[in-house]
């Protein structure tokens, strides 16, 4: 009799698992080249944010692009174990690092200090966030997971926000700022390959 049970409960627990192997592999049936493109791409930006922001941290003098810089550390750590529990429900590999133009930057700023410094790591977030505002908005107008387009939703507002505020630190640094790329513009630029 106890020999029954077992084995119905190990049939029991196959079946449990077998259906969430299914529904996994279900799952990542729905992420289009786009999405998982979105993911990555999102990934690296965070790392690239994240370790430019601890430099400014380390390098900066000036109150407000500190301000900035440990805002850009907590909002895109948050950013990235978020998109790493997507990841993971997916069974995507996000990258380690970010990508080779954002460690070129990286050790551009390495060698400046002063105002130079705080002028390039501001003209870089200008210029990144702009980007991220239109990526984010691209995967929600084309994307199609459900749990991507929801993690694109919940951040873009919180980007949006950041990107204002980083204009305005930008500009009294005598740093032009121009409004984040549209949709349209976006969908122009070359697709960075996924690693």
């Amino acid at each position: 009799m106890r020999a029954a049970k077992n084995l119905a409960a190990l049939l029991s627990a196959t079946v449990v698992m077998a259906g969430n192997l299914a529904s996994v592999a279900h799952a990542d049936e729905r992420l289009t080249p786009m999405d998982k493109q979105f993911v990555t791409m999102v990934a690296q930006g965070n790392i690239a944010e994240i370790k430019t922001s601890q430099l400014a941290l380390k390098k900066s003098s000036n109150r407000k692009v500190r301000m900035i810089a440990t805002m850009l550390i907590q909002q895109h750590g948050k950013s990235q174990q978020d998109l790493k529990s997507v990841a993971r429900l997916h069974l995507v590999s996000l990258p380690a690092d970010t990508d080779p133009k954002h460690k070129a930057e990286y050790r551009a700023l390495t060698r400046l200090s002063g105002v130079g410094f705080d002028k390039a790591y501001m003209r870089g977030q200008v210029r990144d966030h702009n980007a991220t505002v239109a990526l984010f908005n691209k995967e929600l107008a084309g994307g199609n997971e459900t749990h991507v387009l929801s993690f694109a939703a919940k951040y873009l507002p919180d980007i949006q926000n950041h990107t204002g505020m980083i204009h305005n630190v930008a500009s009294n640094l005598g740093i032009p700022v121009a409004a984040p790329m549209k949709t349209a513009e976006m969908s122009k630029m070359a697709p960075m390959s996924a690693q």
